[in-house]
């Protein structure tokens, strides 16, 4: 470092003793050649030793760029306060342009992070929210544009959502409603038979809502957002479901500057997009909220993950390890099966410890199995001394022989048929008191009759959760009966959430485009019928889903 900065300083000053143009192409060439290797040598360095540089140059070249990589990696280490004190002393050295310029960069950068941090901290449980005051919904006024798949392939999804958006609009009971629903993109529809599936009365709203079908065709979902988006007094819309229809939907209203809320799981649905948002629970919220529960409550440590070889499961393991060893923790073993498996034991066993043995080991194995095969002849007390003193023999090289269950929680996404399988064998593997952890796909009431103590304890989150006693919850669930005569899923709760996002703005008096825009941005710990949401400064949403717990015949909450 020393000898580029001297042989830096003496190219800058030979090029100030007016050589000639011959001359000064060189000195620039070779001063560009020694700032490319001073830039090389900063980003290769270790931090410690950027700190120490910085402290020998003072304030010679390159101290600024040395102090502007220090400001980027903190920020990359989520070390925000660590990153203003280090930002001082970037805005004390930047010199150039450039080094202004990133300096710039750098500081919106963190004040980003702020706020997605500041995002993250307003998740708390749904519970702690029952005595706060509710945002009003009933001053709501204005026109309400959705996109849904309502017919095709999907159109039980679209109908579901549908339903939670007109309950949440409140357009039933006794009298006309000012809705133009339209079906099968047809101008000539009328409301009643838009509505017909459903056999509903309605009653007269401020609110109006222009529905169209986007069949699930990205092409017609972006066509009918732009179609909307035309109509001067429409403030927002809501929808698409899926992910190629949203992304089409969300293209169409950036362009025509219209909010639209979309109902995916897609996260880069609204990057470089400023109307554009995603509001359902992901993936990735599930998993956190799982992950957070092992390390907070269950105080585990080592983690590991049973998998299906499909997309899904590959994503899932994924978020997975990535969410564990944000929190410190450690992954610990890793298995996969075929999808289409109903024997898991390959598997299983490959997770504690029997991939990989020597022929001495396998011998001392079959001995130890001899002696549990011999202790079922004995007293159920001798018969658990001697199981216990039989897994305590170490192997030919002194070293623990299988099972080895090094982990304290086993994470397995899956449905939960598969779970029901599965389940069984980790307990005819030794796989004892350790924490399962399942997605929302553990949840069904078959998994309760047939997994029974095999799953008991269990814990799972999920986007929704009917049986829920807080309010939010529960007078959602009556009122959908009540309108309906069926039981919600998690897609009517889920656009009965986005809707009421849209309907606070309305209420609170923001009634335009850029008013409702401004309004979801700022949304923080909405309480709703699927949990906790915070809306990030991207348009993400971030979900806190419910967390359950396996009790005898029953999911019970553990918020």
């Amino acid at each position: 470092l020393e000898a580029l900065t001297t042989l830096r300083a003496l190219l800058v000053e030979a090029s100030r003793d007016d050589p000639d143009r011959a001359t000064a192409v060189r000195l620039r060439s070779r001063l560009q050649a020694v700032d490319d290797e001073l830039d090389q040598l900063v980003r290769r360095a270790a931090t410690p030793e950027l700190d120490e540089m910085l402290d020998t140059l003072g304030r010679r070249v390159p101290a600024g760029a040395i102090a502007l990589e220090l400001v980027r990696r903190s920020l990359d280490a989520g070390q925000l306060e660590l990153a203003e004190r280090r930002l001082r002393t970037a805005e004390r050295l930047a010199r150039t342009d450039l080094e202004r310029a990133e300096l710039r960069v750098l500081q919106e950068r963190r004040v980003r992070l702020i706020e997605v941090a500041r995002a993250d901290a307003a998740l708390p449980p749904l519970r702690e929210l029952v005595g706060r005051p509710r945002p009003r919904t009933e001053d709501a006024r204005g026109t309400i544009g959705v996109v849904l798949p309502l017919s095709g392939d999907f159109a039980a999804y679209g109908e579901e959502s549908l339903r939670g958006i007109l309950l949440a609009a409140d357009l039933f009971a006794d009298s006309e409603a000012e809705v133009d629903a339209i079906r099968g993109n047809d101008p000539d529809a009328s409301v009643e038979q838009a509505l017909e599936p459903l056999d509903l009365p309605v009653r007269r709203s401020e609110i109006r809502l222009v529905v169209r079908d986007s069949e699930g065709d990205p092409a017609r979902a972006a066509e009918a957002v732009r179609e909307l988006a035309r109509d001067p007094e429409l403030v927002a819309i809501l929808g698409p479901i899926f992910s190629q229809e949203s992304l089409a939907a969300a293209a169409a209203a950036e362009e025509a500057g219209v909010p639209l809320v979309a109902l995916s799981t897609r996260e880069d649905l609204p990057e470089e997009r400023s109307h554009a948002f995603r509001t359902r629970t992901t993936p990735k919220d599930e998993v956190a909220v799982l992950v957070d529960h092992a390390f907070d409550v269950l105080e585990a440590e080592r983690f590991a993950v049973l998998y299906p070889q499909t997309r899904y499961g590959r994503g899932m393991r994924k978020l997975y390890w990535e969410a564990v060893t944000t929190r410190g923790g450690r992954m610990v073993a890793a298995s996969s099966y075929d999808p289409e498996a109903v024997d898991f034991a390959g598997a299983i066993r490959d997770m504690i410890g029997y991939r990989f043995l020597s022929n001495a080991e396998r011998q001392a194995l079959e001995e130890r199995s001899e002696i549990l095969r011999a202790s079922r002849r004995l007293e159920p007390e001798a018969q658990a001394l001697l199981r216990a003193a039989a897994y305590e023999v170490p192997g030919p090289e002194g070293d623990p022989l299988p099972p080895i269950v090094d982990f304290d929680v086993l994470f397995v996404p899956d449905a939960a048929d598969k779970i029901a399988l599965i389940a069984p064998g980790l307990a005819f593997h030794e796989i004892n008191g350790v924490g399962l952890l399942g997605p929302s796909d553990w949840l069904d009431d078959e998994l309760l009759r047939v997994g029974r103590r095999h799953v008991a304890g269990a814990v799972i989150s999920s986007p929704f959760h009917a049986e829920s006693d807080l309010p939010f919850v529960v007078e959602f669930v009556e009122g959908y009966r009540n309108t309906f005569a069926s039981e919600p899923d998690m897609y009517a709760a889920e656009a009965f959430d986005a809707t009421n996002l849209v309907l606070v703005q309305l209420s609170a008096g923001r009634d335009d485009r850029e008013g409702v825009r401004e309004g979801l941005l700022d949304t923080r710990a909405f309480a709703g019928a699927t949990g906790v949401l915070t809306m990030h400064p991207n348009g993400n949403a971030r979900r806190r889903p419910f967390l359950l717990r396996v009790s005898g015949r029953r999911f019970l909450p553990l918020d």
